[in-house]
């Protein structure tokens, strides 16, 4: 009788494996297949996000922010033909010692960026496009990273397959102190868009940035509006190579994103401190 009950269990145990392998077998993921997302684009709400900026640093400087974020959110360009999806490879990656040996580590969604950690963004366009690029700090002052002489020569337009580094060479960068939540957002189109490079030069005005400085009672963001828009589907890309200090050279597997729209923007958050 137990024999005969084993026998029934052991049946059914197999059973449900083969059927959970066949299962998996036939999503036809694989490392190297996008992965297409599960909703669509849902407008994030910018009223608590631009309320505390104007509590730091005031109506001003919040405007301006809102108005970025607008861009990101609401811009439009002329349709990509179906056949021209393109694709663009981004990563951020910081510099990590493990066993005496210096790693380039990979930065996802919801990592930490300590306050000694240096920062290497790297991104790979498959067709001629225009790219900028910000980092929203905690207490949600806007710091353009690309294009910007400060970090690296190189500049709009992308050309295609090559890839980019801010900043370039052994060169990484320092993020300081900043203790919260923090955001890196890429904005890449097929066009040219002129009212990102307008708040770029207001961004980075030494007028701008003395005003900041000045403001001494402010406080962290609680939270930063997540807008990923565009996208078509996410893979593992290519193993890339990386300089990294004292002339080693490191390597990561590079995630590329598709679009079959004119624009694509994606944030990636991070916890700082």
């Amino acid at each position: 009788m137990n024999n005969t009950r084993f026998h029934r269990f052991s049946t059914f145990l197999l059973v449900i494996v083969l059927i959970a392998v066949l299962g998996l077998a036939n999503t036809g993921y694989s490392e190297k297949t996008f992965r297409t997302p599960t909703s669509k684009f849902r407008a994030p709400s910018l009223k608590p996000f631009i309320r505390k900026i104007d509590k730091n640093y005031g109506s001003a400087y919040a405007t301006k922010v809102k108005e970025l974020f607008d861009i990101f959110l609401y811009a439009e360009e002329a349709n990509i033909p179906e056949e021209e999806t393109s694709f663009l490879e981004f990563n951020v990656l910081k510099m990590k010692v493990v066993d005496n040996k210096t790693l380039a580590v990979k930065i996802n969604t919801g990592d930490a960026i300590r306050v000694k950690d240096t920062v290497k963004i790297s991104f790979t366009p498959r067709r001629e496009c225009f790219l900028y690029l910000f980092r929203v700090k905690a207490t949600g002052i806007i710091f353009p990273l690309f294009p910007r002489r400060k970090f690296t020569a190189q500049t709009n337009p992308l050309s295609p397959h090559l890839t980019y580094f801010v900043p370039p060479m052994k060169k990484w960068l320092p993020f300081g102190r900043d203790f919260g939540k923090g955001a890196i957002i890429v904005f890449a189109s097929t066009q040219r868009n002129h009212d990102i490079e307008k708040l770029m030069e207001y961004f980075t005005n030494p007028d701008t940035l003395e005003k900041l400085t000045r403001q001494k009672e402010v406080s962290t963001l609680s939270e930063i509006p997540i807008i990923n828009r565009g996208i078509g589907g996410v893979k593992e890309s290519e193993i890339r190579k990386i300089r990294l200090p004292f002339d080693e050279l490191g390597e990561f597997v590079s995630t590329e994103f598709a679009w079959n729209e004119p624009i694509v923007v994606l944030t990636l958050w991070y916890k700082c401190g």
